[in-house]
């Protein structure tokens, strides 16, 4: 089972799990998550060349992944959009999934 944590006041989000639907590298719901975490990373790395956020903590492991950054006031807003935009999509795969995916929102 894939669990993702969504900490929204930290601005953190881990990954840990399989969904063991498939063969390593066709499973289609590790692949989703995977694309989610990874579309997450890309765009920490974008907001922080922009001067929006210091250097993030990541972690991307193969079944545990964990995404953190710390924001300013003014960079607040952008940092929240980005980090909900992907928390909708483990939403989204969890009530798609729920024998194989759990989300959570603290």
């Amino acid at each position: 089972m894939i669990r993702a944590v969504y900490d929204r006041p930290a601005h953190r989000l881990t990954v840990t799990g399989h969904a063991g639907d498939g063969t390593a590298g066709q499973d289609l719901l590790c692949a989703a998550a995977s694309t989610l975490t990874y579309t997450l990373a890309a765009a920490l790395v974008d907001l922080c060349a922009a001067g929006q956020i210091t250097e993030p903590d990541a972690r991307l492991q193969p079944g545990d992944a964990c995404l953190h950054c710390h924001s300013s006031h003014a960079s607040r807003g952008a940092v929240l959009l980005t980090f909900d935009t992907i928390a909708r999509g483990f939403a989204l795969l969890s009530s798609r999934y729920p024998d194989d995916m759990a989300y959570e929102e603290k």
